[in-house]
C-alpha cells in the first residue's frame, strides 16, 4: 500500500508546490523551486536515455521477428538517427535555418500538432460520452469546458499584453502559446540558460 501511494503523494505535493510557488515571492520559495528544476533535469536526462533504450529495443525486436508492421520500425530508426546525427554534426542547432532546426520545425511540430489535436478531440468526444448533459452541473461543466477549450489570437494577445511588465512568464506563455514567433526565438537564443 505504501508503495503505492507515497509515489502518489510526492507527485500531488510537487504538483501543488509548483502551482502555487508562482502566488509566493518569497526567495526560499523560489530557491527551492529552482533546485526542484534542476532535478527535474537531472531526472529528464534519464528518463530520455531509458526512453531512447527501451524505443530501440521494441523495434529491433519487431524487425528481428519480422512483425507485419516491422516498416514503422524502420522508420523510427530512420527518424532517429537523422535527429541525433543532425543534433551532433551541427552544434549550432537552436539557430534558424540549421539542419537540427529544419528537421525539428518541418518533422517534429507537425507530428506533435497532429498528435495533441487528435489526443484533444479524443478527450472532447470522451468528455461529451461522459458528462451528457443530464443534470445541471453536467451542464454547467459542459458550458464551463466549451468556454475555456478554445484558444484564439486575441485572448493570447490580452494575456501578453498583461504579462509585459513580466518578461519571463511573458516568454514562458509565448512558447506556449506561440512556440515559432520571432520574438520567443530571439529570448531562447539570448537566455538559453533559463
Amino acid at each position: 500500500m505504501l508503495r503505492r501511494q507515497l509515489p502518489l503523494a510526492l507527485c500531488f505535493i510537487a504538483g501543488v508546490f509548483t502551482a502555487v510557488q508562482y502566488f509566493i515571492p518569497h526567495h526560499a520559495v523560489q530557491d527551492f523551486y529552482q533546485l526542484l528544476l534542476d532535478w527535474l533535469m537531472t531526472l529528464l536526462a534519464f528518463a530520455f536515455l531509458l526512453g531512447t533504450v527501451s524505443l530501440i529495443k521494441v523495434h529491433y525486436h519487431k524487425i528481428r521477428n519480422r512483425a507485419d508492421d516491422r516498416g514503422f520500425s524502420f522508420v523510427v530508426f530512420f527518424g532517429l538517427a537523422l535527429t541525433i546525427g543532425t543534433g551532433f554534426l551541427h552544434g549550432e542547432h537552436i539557430n534558424p535555418g540549421s539542419p537540427f532546426d529544419v528537421v525539428f520545425q518541418n518533422i517534429q511540430v507537425p507530428i506533435e500538432a497532429t498528435m495533441f489535436s487528435l489526443l484533444a478531440f479524443y478527450i472532447a468526444s470522451a468528455a461529451f460520452r461522459a458528462f451528457r448533459a443530464r443534470t445541471l452541473e453536467a451542464t454547467l461543466l459542459l458550458l464551463a469546458a466549451a468556454i475555456v477549450m478554445p484558444t484564439d489570437e486575441a485572448s493570447n494577445k490580452e494575456i501578453l499584453n498583461s504579462l509585459k511588465d513580466f518578461p519571463l512568464e511573458k516568454y514562458r506563455f509565448l512558447a506556449w502559446a506561440k512556440p515559432d514567433s520571432s520574438e520567443c526565438i530571439e529570448f531562447c537564443r539570448k537566455n538559453t540558460y533559463l
